[in-house]
């Protein structure tokens, strides 16, 4: 599974030559490598292993408040009267002081009970004071804003109290009522003052403007942090505090102390540690030109040993008002100002936490962060909303992630590591192995343009004429009756192409039996995904592809052009029958895989009505094909009819029989085209600039992309399949911290622990089911950073031993790494699988993570273990919301709907009851519900549908993921006690944990990649990841106050685990 989606790269570079261990990734990753599905025989979603062994499956705004003091009007001083009113006024005032004691009303919802070490996030009715002139019907924020008029309503109704002939009462009885009820109207003043005090004290949101950037360039230029040197601390937190958003006159809150800093001329500068220190024979402290603190804010300036300890307090005013003309409240926050900087040093310095770590995620949260929305109603757009303000979509990509631009930042890195010659800093000696140069010269050779360009055309020319010759290119003069196409398909291979244009075939490990390798039929791959090929001529991508594919005939030398536009549509036509054949993704997970004899498929005829119909079709000419597009290594033993395989698809296999043979028999010149068009289509992106060209135009209609990626980003790419284990290897020598390793192992096994205390209250699962899910889970292995063998010379040497590139020739470096891949996995075809190969775990330099259930194994790579996701500088509470909830995602995926099909040791077995399968398949039916009925809306306001069947395996692991790492954390907590805060930030622990959950999937797609993503890809959009998942969970909703049925306290919660 994945928890982000991106494609894998559309270059022709070899694939990992070792099965990927990801049946499930934390990235949305398409591997190239098998993915078995053992899916259920009825619906998709459900868990069934019963027919397992054959069916595998700015100006601020004032809060308003409900309540406002009724209206006072003039009384009579007639004594019939006076109880009557006396009484009634009493009355108003005990109600009106009632609901001020009551807080009025709060958008954000009931808070929570809150311990005094971790103040309320609501806001206090301290807010309502902002902004009286704007609302004088808020009594209360009006009575404590005007001096003149502050105790209107209170002196009318003592003045009439008065009036009423006190002294002229007959009954000493009522004389004593009233005394008292005087008493009693001090004491509700005295009761109001003091409340008040206490609520301008409680921390509140501060809420920014949609529209600040436009207003003020501090928040448009973020600072970046990652710009600063870590060891100095000082000038960190300084440039930190600037950059965050200010008021000239804040409110003074008691019991802090302040500093008022500005500069003569009205802006701030950079303010150099080096520049501020604690002056005694000064009354001022000096910040550097012409700015100083004014003499009588200068007090209480605490020294440390890291110097000052600072933090800036946001304090944004707001008020509340109605918009005449929409109906709507808006939010607005008072504009940043360039003139003034409100420093704050707390009363206890070991409050706040001001390592490098806790300071750099400070500044990262603030520009991820957007206060203007209310998190009760989307906390994605709350937590990832200034981020996608800012961030622009790479027009050379399509969508940007928290996830992409991590991997560009690792890509940096890596791109550095191949350019720079390393050396023995004992010696000065070059430092390198040969399978490190052969990985590089894989990278020099890419960046070569001048050697490609030089090359052209004339390598793939070459290959066309080996292969028999493109019958669009060649004409007339083509000699159909030459033509075999199983002959065609074994020069494919031979020559460094990929033959998969009818079927393609891997090497896996029996689901059975994971010791057992064997192969894997699964469908063709397609030159144009399957959504398009099938929607006919009149579709503009399909237009757009067909103007490919004749300008490329074009360029490789055809000359008829009216003629080449028939031959090519004829191709199109033939590529959307196989289309037609293949799966739907839409309709979820494929429902049958089978194992089968190479008999022509007889032995299983009577179980496919398509093979009973078409079973003769090729007949041996199945063995012949198969021995030709696998091509075995010299030596091997060929494929025989008593050889089992493993069928993916079993109606596809029938259908292609059919379509192959009827196309062969009646038009050779088509199935040729078609070939050899998929050929040329695989180097079109790595080819010459007129080449490259041509597929941008493709991809600018498919993904929106608009801009050529950078070029050594296409040559990386080229090393993150089959020469990622060099690549990885390099890496973790050279950039990867060992002690992130350590503390992520630690959280492994918090995390692991969480789920099996989950596994223990689960009340739905009857006790055998549930002991052998409690074995499958302490049977689960963790592969943490990178397997040990990758820091071992020898093995890495041993594994590229066979594989020689050159730095100047990229296209038959392509071809090499593409035959040396191929080779190397069928090899292990005839040998004795090992499900916990440390090769099958070694792409290292990768940010993502991964599921394996055949090994039964969870995989966090070195390159997720860095950045914005972990950080053994920063408090835990981040750590185990952003890589903590990857690695319960990882764990839940061995309990999904697939790959609670697996055993302890990865073998695909039934272990449900059928009572708790039932049980099971309730829960996940709730939850395919739950997501398609999510109101998701495109960027044109459509209204979209998640595919809940599709997405299910991922919604499980995403819904069981945030209950595991969160409760983990608790758990932390409880052994390690709480930790410090965050400076500049008014958050508690718990609520920056669940900001930092759902800034893992912020993203931000072109309209063309998110209706791709919404229809093939495994996980749901980013949006529904946070706010769908988070409402299933109710100790997020008490964290932010979130009254039920709001869109984070959902009313029906769908939970699996």
């Amino acid at each position: 599974m994945t928890m982000t989606p991106e494609s894998s790269s559309s270059s022709s570079s070899s694939n990992t030559s070792l099965p990927s261990p990801s049946s499930s990734s934390t990235t949305m990753m398409v591997s190239s490598s098998p993915s078995i599905n053992i899916v259920p025989n009825n619906n998709n979603s459900n868990l069934d292993i019963s027919t397992i062994s054959l069916n595998l499956n700015n100006q601020g705004a004032c809060i308003n408040t409900a309540t406002t003091l009724p209206s006072t009007t003039s009384t009579s001083t007639t004594m019939a009267n006076s109880n009557q009113r006396l009484a009634s006024k009493n009355q108003q005032l005990r109600s009106h002081l009632s609901s001020i004691g009551n807080g009025g009303g709060n958008s954000y919802g009931t808070p929570p009970p809150q311990s005094q070490s971790q103040p309320s996030i609501l806001r206090s009715n301290h807010d309502f004071q902002c902004c009286p002139e704007k609302d004088p019907n808020n009594h209360l924020a009006y009575s404590l804003s005007n001096n003149n008029n502050n105790n209107i309503a209170f002196n009318e109704l003592l003045s009439q109290t008065f009036q009423s002939s006190f002294w002229n009462f007959r009954s000493r009885f009522e004389r004593l009522l009233l005394l008292i009820v005087f008493i009693v109207s001090i004491l509700c003043i005295v009761l109001l003052v003091l409340m008040i005090i206490l609520l301008i004290n409680q921390p509140y949101f501060q809420r920014g403007n949609k529209n600040v950037d436009n207003n003020n360039n501090n928040l448009n230029n973020r600072f970046d942090i990652n710009s600063i040197n870590n060891n100095n601390n000082d000038e960190m937190l300084i440039r930190l505090i600037q950059q965050l958003p200010s008021y000239p006159n804040p409110q003074m809150i008691p019991g802090y102390h302040y500093y008022y800093a500005t500069n003569n001329n009205g802006h701030n500068q950079n303010i150099p540690s080096s520049s501020l220190h604690n002056s005694t024979t000064s009354n001022e402290i000096q910040l550097g030109n012409n700015q100083q603190f004014p003499t009588k804010f200068y007090q209480n300036f605490i020294p440390t040993p890291m110097g000052p300890i600072f933090s800036a307090l946001q304090h944004v005013r707001n008020q509340h008002y109605h918009n005449q003309q929409n109906q709507h409240n808006h939010y607005q926050s008072s504009l940043l100002t360039n003139q003034s900087m409100i420093i704050q040093d707390f009363q206890d310095p070991k409050s706040v936490c001001l390592r490098p770590g806790c300071v750099k995620a400070a500044s990262e949260i603030l520009n991820l962060i957007d206060e203007t929305v209310n998190p009760c109603d989307d906390f994605y757009r709350f937590a990832c909303g200034g981020w996608i303000h800012r961030t622009t979509i790479p027009d050379e990509a399509g969508h940007i992630s928290i996830f992409e631009q991590s991997r560009e930042r690792l890509d940096i890195q890596l791109k550095d590591l191949i350019e720079t010659t390393t050396t023995n800093t004992t010696t000065n000696e070059t430092t390198t192995t040969p399978a490190i140069e052969t990985m590089k010269n894989m990278y020099r050779s890419c960046m070569n343009l001048t050697a490609i360009e030089k090359l052209g055309i004339t390598s793939l020319r070459n290959a066309l004429d080996e292969l028999g010759g493109w019958p669009v290119v060649q004409g007339s003069s083509w000699n159909e009756s030459t033509f075999d196409w199983i002959n065609v398909t074994r020069k494919i291979r031979k020559i460094g192409f990929k033959p998969e244009m009818f079927v393609t075939f891997k090497v896996i490990a029996d689901v059975m039996n994971n010791t057992r390798n064997m192969i894997f039929v699964d469908e063709a791959t397609l030159g144009l995904r399957r959504q398009l090929i099938t929607q006919g001529s009149n579709h503009t991508t399909v237009r757009v592809y067909h103007q490919l594919m004749v300008d490329t005939a074009l360029l490789f030398g055809a000359t008829n052009r009216t003629q080449i536009e028939i031959e090519m549509w004829d191709t199109i036509a033939l590529e959307s029958q196989i289309a037609h054949a293949t799966h739907d993704p839409m309709q979820g997970e494929k429902k049958q895989s089978w194992y089968l004899y190479l008999k022509a498929f007889a032995d299983v005829a009577n179980q496919s009505e398509v093979l009973a119909t078409n079973q003769t079709r090729l007949g041996h000419d199945w063995i012949r094909f198969i021995n030709a597009a696998i091509d075995l290594p010299d030596g091997s033993q060929p494929f025989t009819e008593k050889e089992l395989v493993m069928v993916d698809n079993i109606r596809y296999m029938g259908q292609i029989d059919y379509l192959i043979s009827f196309v062969n028999k009646h038009d050779k010149r088509l199935l040729a085209n078609y070939m050899l068009w998929r050929v040329v289509l695989q180097n079109l992106g790595t080819g010459s600039k007129m080449m490259r060209d041509m597929r941008d135009n493709l991809n600018k209609h498919l993904y929106g992309i608009t801009e050529k990626m950078a070029r050594w980003k296409l040559c990386l790419s080229q090393l993150t399949g089959s020469l990622a284990m060099a690549l990885s290897s390099h890496y973790i020598k050279h950039n990867f911290n060992e002690t992130s390793r350590e503390k992520a192992k630690e959280m492994v096994q918090f995390i692991q622990q969480e789920f099996e205390d989950i596994l223990h209250h689960t009340d739905w699962m009857d006790n055998e089911t549930k002991k052998n899910a409690f074995k499958k889970s302490k049977s689960m292995k963790a592969i943490v950073g990178y397997p040990a063998e990758l820091s071992n010379d020898t093995l890495i040497e041993q594994h590229y031993k066979d594989l020689q590139l050159t730095p100047d020739n990229f296209d038959l470096n392509i071809r090499r790494v593409r035959i040396w891949a191929h080779r190397n996995e069928f090899k292990k075809l005839r040998q004795r699988n090992d499900p916990h190969n440390w090769k099958y775990f070694s792409n290292a330099a990768n940010v993502n993570a991964f599921y394996w259930s055949q090994a039964n194994s969870i995989v966090i790579p070195a390159g997720i273990l860095r950045d914005i996701f972990f950080d053994h500088d920063r408090p835990q509470y981040l750590n185990f919301g952003t890589i903590g909830y990857v690695i319960g995602h990882e764990i839940t995926h061995g309990f999904d709907n697939i790959g609670a099909q697996f055993d302890e040791i990865g073998n695909a077995r039934n272990w449900w009851k059928n009572e708790t399968k039932k049980h099971y398949n309730e829960k996940a039916q709730c939850m395919v519900k739950q997501y398609r009925e999510y109101p998701l809306l495109s960027s044109s306001s459509k209204l979209l549908q998640i595919n809940g069947d599709l997405t299910l395996k991922e919604n499980i692991a995403d819904n069981g993921a945030i209950k595991e790492a969160y409760q983990a954390y608790e758990k932390y907590v409880s052994k390690f006690g709480e930790e410090l805060l965050l400076p500049g930030l008014r958050y508690t622990s718990r609520q920056l944990f669940w900001i930092a959950a759902a800034m893992n999937w912020c993203s931000k797609s072109s309209p063309e990649m998110f209706k791709t993503r919404l229809d093939t890809d495994s996980h749901s959009p980013s949006e529904a990841r946070v706010n769908v998942a988070f409402s299933n969970y109710q100790p997020f909703a008490d964290t932010f106050g979130c009254r039920i049925g709001t869109k984070s306290n959902a009313d029906h919660k769908c939970l699996v685990w």
